[in-house]
């Protein structure tokens, strides 16, 4: 219920809490929201080890791209290939479980 409250402000930033309880309560909806999420971390862990560590460091610990190629020692150019092809196999997983649905 909070994962799909905070979707709601994400995508409406300017509804208030209320409102976005109220919005929560229409339960397909968040079901949706918690199968994909689901279906995503699914896909990550499915995602070759250093793919995992960067999209985790980014996006769990909020680590800029400077700090996360600092951590692991490694190029900034290098960290935005490293991002750009788990972005890729995420999106690859993602329409495959679409053309098998």
């Amino acid at each position: 219920r909070n994962r799909c409250i905070d979707q709601l402000r994400r995508q409406h930033p300017n509804t208030s809490l209320d409102e976005a309880v109220l919005l929560a309560a229409d339960a397909p909806f968040c079901a949706r929201i918690e199968e994909r999420y689901q279906e995503t971390m699914r896909n990550i862990r499915r995602l070759p080890e250093r793919q995992q560590q960067v999209l985790r460091m980014k996006f769990e610990e909020e680590k800029d791209n400077r700090e996360i190629a600092e951590s692991l020692q490694m190029s900034l150019t290098h960290l935005y290939a490293t991002l750009s092809r788990a972005y890729k196999n995420l999106r690859e997983m993602a329409k495959n479980k679409t053309e098998k649905a």
